[in-house]
């Protein structure tokens, strides 16, 4: 299932893609909007319903969400044999400790692209670009610890920059 909260074009284009790909593959698929106005109480009832729709194998809230939603508490509340994108934090630390759960999908479809061409990474430097919790410090986190299991394309120095880096910070 799918979550879009609220009326920003471009999650409501990506949320389409998504189901898109979906039924070209087959795959069933719930959306589910809601609107600018949701609660976050309104929103964690919803995810407690689809935690419990023994139909539902995944749920992904799209992001952004309106401001007056507590995303964190939103996305922590997805079960974690649900989160197909990565975003709980318990998804996030057993990722981080090599543990089995489903990694963030742009971070984990760059290991997969870097594995199929077999490009060894071991002893490279890599920079990371974003410092986001999704993404950059998940792409980050899986160039420096991939899986136990699978030793390549392993480790090797990584560095994350953002907008910022490289400014020196002023002092207030």
């Amino acid at each position: 299932a799918t979550i879009l909260v609220g009326g920003d074009p471009a999650s409501a284009t990506y949320v389409k893609m998504k189901q898109n790909a979906c039924k070209r593959i087959g795959m069933d698929s719930t959306k589910v909007e809601m609107g600018e106005d949701t609660t976050t109480e309104q929103l964690l009832e919803k995810i407690h319903q689809l935690n419990a729709n023994p139909n539902c194998h995944g749920i992904l809230l799209q992001h952004p969400v309106p401001a007056q939603i507590n995303e964190r508490a939103c996305f922590d509340a997805i079960a974690l044999e649900k989160d197909v994108d990565g975003v709980t934090c318990l998804g996030f630390g057993r990722m981080a400790m090599g543990e089995e759960a489903f990694g963030s999908a742009t971070p984990q479809g760059i290991m997969r692209i870097l594995e199929a061409y077999n490009i060894e990474l071991s002893g490279k430097h890599a920079v990371v670009v974003g410092r986001s919790p999704i993404l950059g410090k998940r792409g980050a986190r899986r160039r420096r610890a991939p899986s136990p299991e699978k030793p390549s394309p392993g480790r090797g120095r990584c560095w994350r920059c953002w907008r910022c880096s490289g400014r020196r910070r002023r002092r207030r």
